[in-house]
């Protein structure tokens, strides 16, 4: 099936249409309303910053923000920091009048000193928001509904409506029809990096299938550090700050972390105390030998810039099955080669619109970017086929959505002392034991 760029356009506004309506509706809602009749608007004290975390302190007289529940946390002048001076202002009066800002997520939740309040942590904070803070313990903050990735299909929209360049076109303008997309296995005792540049000097876009445990993020890490040694300018972009930060980390990594050679943007606190040489990026530019890591959400924005040469030498997705398909568009316009790595087996993009709406059009192509273009085969596939995170019955159990490709190399030694169950003995166990309940 062949989307027209008109159609993909649209696909990406009902998209919108449908994360803006439940927003807006929050926006022009009471903030009173929001903070005492339903919750989603909560009053706190800046206590500290400490150990990456924010401190903040909250009445006991209302709720607290959910464990794990990613919150808009913004200051505003004085006289908005009193709650019973709000009137008749709605959320997104107090949000025209914030002071500065952070995306922030809770993390735990105590008992303060005096029983009237609780203390609760949260990370996240965007460096500039930590900085606006420091030296102002005391100060109100508010803390609500968090705004959904506008910018980033917005973005998207941009890049699909750019048809003048070519290079969007064996992505957008492809005709989906799904075809034998088996990928090519890797074999593992070669080296895998030296693999898969091997292919890049005869495409300039791959995907590389990962299974649970392959190792993805490692490859990336000794990809980044090959290319970067050579003087590339190496950019890689993924759905999550979590996803980016773990590349950031592995050993393939840390001499050019200690030389300060790896730059991300939207650095926060508890990010900058994990890897203290992390380097901020103001923007999504090339830097030849350095690693630049920015989300999709940054880096559809620097796509859209792009009139003529892709900036960067190289770009590798990672998290690549979380993309849409106008994102892998955008990753084009961004590098002269592409890697996209992740697993179509695992979590597609979430999107907000009604699921039987999108099946009913035919446009989960456009929703589920890698295995779109995985399975009709323009794209050349690869494997990686060995994993460290299974024993050999989990790496069966796993395989069998692969093909029976995956293979396990984990230490017998540093597994369980429970005995082993022959594989065909635990497939009539599991199978008896579905009759049962």
């Amino acid at each position: 099936m062949v989307h027209t760029r008109k159609q993909h356009w649209q696909f990406l506004e009902e998209e919108l249409r449908a994360q803006t309506e439940t927003y807006k509706q929050k926006l022009d809602t009471k903030a009173v309303s929001l903070l005492r009749d339903r919750e989603e608007l909560f009053v706190a004290q800046f206590i500290a910053l400490k150990d990456g975390e924010l401190i903040l302190k909250f009445s006991n007289t209302r709720g607290l923000p959910r464990q794990g529940e990613y919150l808009y946390g913004f200051t505003v002048p004085i006289e908005l920091r009193d709650h019973r001076a709000w009137g008749d202002r709605t959320y997104g009066d107090l949000i025209k009048a914030k002071l500065n800002y952070s995306e922030l997520v809770s993390i735990w939740q105590a008992p303060a000193d005096d029983t009237a309040f609780s203390i609760a942590g949260f990370r996240g904070v965007e460096l500039a928001f930590a900085q606006h803070l420091e030296g102002g313990e005391g100060v109100i903050l508010l803390l609500g509904p968090n705004k959904p990735p506008f910018e980033y299909l917005v973005n998207l929209q941009t890049v699909v409506q750019n048809e003048g360049n070519e290079r969007l076109v064996p992505v957008l303008d492809d005709d989906y029809r799904e075809a034998d997309w088996t990928p090519s296995l890797i074999d593992a005792k070669k080296s895998i990096p030296d693999f898969i540049l091997a292919q890049l000097a005869l495409e300039d876009t791959i995907i590389i299938q990962g299974p649970p445990g392959t190792g993805k993020t490692h490859v990336i890490a000794e990809l980044c550090q090959r290319l970067c040694a050579e003087g590339k300018s190496v950019l890689v972009t993924a759905l999550t700050n979590r996803a980016l930060i773990e590349v950031a980390e592995k050993p393939a990594l840390a001499t050019m972390m200690t030389e300060q050679r790896i730059f991300k943007t939207k650095i926060s606190v508890d990010e900058r105390r994990l890897l203290k040489n992390l380097q901020p990026a103001v923007d999504v530019s090339p830097q030849p030998g350095n690693l630049i890591l920015s989300t999709f959400h940054v880096s559809s924005g620097t796509a859209v810039q792009v009139a003529g040469e892709p900036p960067f030498d190289y770009v590798i997705v990672d998290e690549a099955s979380q993309a849409l398909l106008a994102m892998l568009g955008a990753s084009k316009l961004l590098g002269r080669k592409n890697i996209w790595i992740g697993d179509v087996r695992q979590l597609p993009p979430v999107i907000t619109m009604n699921a039987d709406v999108v099946e009913r059009r035919g446009t989960v192509t456009l929703v589920d970017g890698l295995r779109t273009l995985s399975a009709c085969g323009s794209i050349p596939t690869f494997q990686l086929t060995e994993t460290h995170r299974f024993a050999e019955r989990s790496a069966h159990y796993t395989g069998l959505f692969y093909n029976d490709t995956l293979k396990s190399r984990v230490a017998k030694a540093g597994r369980s002392s429970y005995p082993e169950m022959p594989i065909e003995t635990a497939s009539i166990s599991i199978l008896q034991a579905g009759l049962l309940y």
